[in-house]
């Protein structure tokens, strides 16, 4: 099984977060079903690029609810295969470790904010752990069910995916709520109330988070040396 770190733009996630500023229970037992081949391109292989996965999300500040985005840099991911004959196939048997410290939300001074009210308010979090535990769906699109722990509870939670060539996209909401992190969400909503407060007087940090992830694998033939392009 193979590690990779990934420097992306990614998911910071689980942050009603980035408004801000301008023991594990018993995980259920892994039940994957197998993405059903639709339409896959013959004599064709997939190879996962580090490079070119970005993960993301998008908190909500304001009454009205508006979006703010932002990223963390690294993540390290485990995978069985890094060449698959359809880009969903690696959903199947992913697991990844996400540290927290390298939250990004292109703001330093919120950054601080975020380790300290939000990670730093909840209970053996320097890591944030998730595992693909089922997919369900074609070679095109589905849902895969990713248990995520942090603030020491493992939930799961459904993103859809689709396939389009060779790109994978990935997209759902979580509700802090579901991890006990309402506290955590309140934390740092004190500390940056006048920055959240909107045109109606009242300062809001909303609980749910909109995830995304976007992965370009490389297309190759399935005569190539798939060794070779992994190096790359």
């Amino acid at each position: 099984m193979r590690k990779n770190t990934l420097k992306v733009a990614f998911f910071a996630m689980l942050i009603g977060l980035a408004a801000c500023g301008g023991e594990k229970k018993q995980a259920e037992k892994q039940e994957v079903v197998a993405v059903v081949p639709e339409a896959v391109e013959e004599n064709v292989s997939y190879v996962y690029q580090q490079s070119e996965t970005m993960v993301s999300w998008e908190a909500y500040k304001f009454t009205e609810k508006v979006g703010v985005g932002g990223v963390f840099d690294q993540f390290v991911v485990s995978m069985a295969k890094d060449s698959v004959a359809a880009p969903s196939e690696v959903l199947t048997s992913l697991s990844f470790s996400i540290p927290v410290e390298s939250v990004n939300s292109n703001n330093p001074e919120r950054d601080a904010k975020i380790k300290k009210y939000f990670f730093g308010t909840m209970a053996s979090t320097s890591t944030i752990e998730g595992e693909v535990k089922s997919v369900e769906g074609s070679a095109s699109k589905g849902i895969a069910q990713v248990a995520l722990k942090l603030n020491n509870v493992e939930k799961t939670v459904p993103l859809n995916y689709t396939v389009e060539d060779a790109t994978l996209k990935l997209e759902g909401v979580m509700d802090l709520g579901n991890w006990n992190a309402i506290n955590s969400v309140k934390s740092l909503n004190d500390v940056c109330a006048e920055l959240h407060r909107g045109t109606d007087g009242k300062s809001v940090l909303w609980p749910e988070v909109k995830l995304y992830v976007r992965s370009n694998f490389s297309k190759v033939k399935t005569d190539t040396q798939v060794e070779t392009q992994i190096a790359k």
